[in-house]
């Protein structure tokens, strides 16, 4: 008889119903996309840096250390009574209605993905089953993390053109909360009337056309975040109103209805301002024509003629062959001259598309309509030309933030050099935010050989798209070559420090940031 009943209670600890699983897989399944989704917001729309991945990775593993601990370190309570506050707070500055900055833009980032993930993993740590069901419960939560990692990387690329599920799964941590939304009540009904008279107001003026400026634009955005606030107990209500925020700061963004296309390489958006269309890769410019046709095939940003990439170009027009790594919108195209052979090299395909649409950018298709462009990874492909093949080529492949480190070793520069004919120039765009290049360049070139010159251009305090502040290096096996660009007292030769090179197994990132930020 002890033994039946023992028997019982202990089915009776294991039951265990299907909706119960899937509160545990939604639980896991929500900070695990949030993950990838505010890292992919943070280094799409707010900065990029190397390891900038660190800081959201680091905070997500604490809220497992912390709501699993014996002692909470914030109480589940005080979780949950502040979740609605610090998502409104996000809410408030995701759509960049309000000019934050990017140090509190990332700020708030971090601080939701940390709050919503304490709040998920709290109520999953508070769910936890008889320990006869932990083996299923602990399989069924790292499930939930796989398939939040997976619907970032996989389904919403196809799904959305922008990191649209970063906000919707910010909403989805409101509708797990404790409450009741249905059936609504008063409070409930006058809330909803609130901000959906705000998304029809923000609708209609962009069918108008008309931007209400920023003072409007915040009201709007904020009717919807106090409705979020007010709608406290009420989890799809809350839900509904932080969508709506999202919804009116977008619709009445003044920069926004720009074409977006999002690949495996990340979104590139092309916008158009102050009589320029510009194409960004994430937070990186990546080059810009002017919409006057007749002034539509001048090279601006860091191609502009006064830059170190222009002048190169001019001073060196005599190259027969020209190669060009990373192809941008083919701003460098336009200084072709007949006879020339162009080959560009680019790894996005999505790029190509672009710079390719005479209805998009026409460098291409009127300066250099039948360069050979050839995608894939540029090192790989280079190893397949001709030795001595080029007589200019450019590197272009270092201005966005996580650079590709396998182009800036020193079996890369002796790929190069060796693509390079006897009196053939190669230049390297070295801008970047927060790398040092020009010793990690003045290293490999010394161990190769080569000799080399480095420029900084700036245009001035007021600079625009037209012409941007430019880094440069020039190298040439033969130091004769080079008289021609000393000749304009731009250039500088510099000299290798002798510190450790970077080979295809070494780099010292850490050590290039250290070096641009102590300046």
């Amino acid at each position: 008889m002890p033994s039946a009943t023992a028997a019982e209670t202990y089915e009776s600890k294991a039951e265990l119903s299907w909706l119960e699983r899937v509160r545990w897989i939604s639980l896991a399944f929500i900070p695990s996309s949030l993950l990838v989704g505010a890292t992919t917001h943070i280094t799409t729309d707010v900065a990029a840096a190397p390891f900038l991945w660190v800081p959201p990775l680091t905070l997500y593993l604490l809220t497992f250390v912390f709501v699993f601990a014996k002692k909470p370190v914030i109480s589940q309570s005080v979780v949950l009574r502040f979740h609605p506050v610090v998502m409104a707070a996000v809410a408030l500055m995701l759509p960049r209605v309000i000019n934050l900055g990017w140090g509190l833009e990332l700020g708030f980032t971090l601080v939701g993905l940390f709050w919503a993930s304490m709040t998920c993993h709290g109520l999953l740590a508070a769910r936890r089953p008889h320990v006869s069901r932990l083996t299923e419960f602990y399989l069924l939560m790292s499930l939930g993390g796989v398939l939040g990692g997976a619907f970032n990387a996989l389904l919403a690329p196809m799904l959305f053109s922008s990191v649209w599920e970063y906000p919707l799964i910010l909403a989805a941590s409101l509708m797990v909360l404790p409450g009741k939304s249905l059936p609504l009540d008063r409070r409930a009904r006058l809330i909803l009337v609130m901000v959906l008279s705000g998304v029809c107001a923000s609708v209609i003026l962009k069918g108008l056309g008309r931007h209400p400026g920023e003072l409007t634009t915040t009201l709007l955005v904020a009717s919807a975040v106090l409705g979020l606030v007010l709608a406290r107990q009420r989890p799809l209500v809350m839900a509904a109103c932080f969508g709506a925020a999202v919804f009116i700061g977008t619709v009445l963004d003044p920069i926004a209805g720009g074409k977006s296309e999002r690949g495996f390489f990340g979104i590139v958006r092309v916008l158009e301002s102050d009589g320029r269309r510009a194409m960004m890769h994430g937070t990186t410019l990546h080059g810009a024509q002017l919409l006057d046709a007749e002034k539509s095939l001048t090279p601006l940003t860091y191609y502009a003629s006064e830059t170190p990439i222009g002048q190169t170009f001019e001073t060196y027009s005599d190259a027969q062959t020209v190669g060009v790594v990373g192809l941008g919108v083919g701003s460098v195209a336009c200084y072709s001259t007949p006879g020339q052979d162009w080959v560009f090299y680019e790894i996005d395909p999505t790029v190509v598309d672009l710079a390719t649409n005479p209805d998009e950018f026409t460098f291409m298709s009127d300066c250099q309509p039948e360069a050979r462009i050839v995608t894939g990874d540029a090192r790989i492909k280079l190893s397949y030309e001709k030795d001595r093949y080029f007589d200019l080529l450019l590197l272009d492949a270092f201005s966005s933030d996580s650079i590709p480190v396998h182009l800036v070793t020193r079996e890369a520069m002796a790929l190069y050099l060796s693509k390079l004919s006897d009196d053939g120039v190669f230049i390297a765009h070295i801008s970047n935010r927060h790398l040092a290049l020009e010793q990690v360049f003045a290293r490999l070139a010394a161990l190769e050989g080569a000799e080399a010159l480095v420029q900084h251009y700036s245009p001035g305090e007021n600079f625009t798209m037209d012409s941007t502040p430019t880094n440069a290096m020039l190298f040439a096996k033969n130091p004769d070559v080079l008289k021609r660009a000393l000749a304009s007292g731009k250039w500088e030769q510099i000299e290798s420090d002798g510190k450790r090179a970077w080979t295809d197994d070494y780099s010292n990132i850490i050590g290039a940031m250290i070096e641009h930020h102590s300046r």
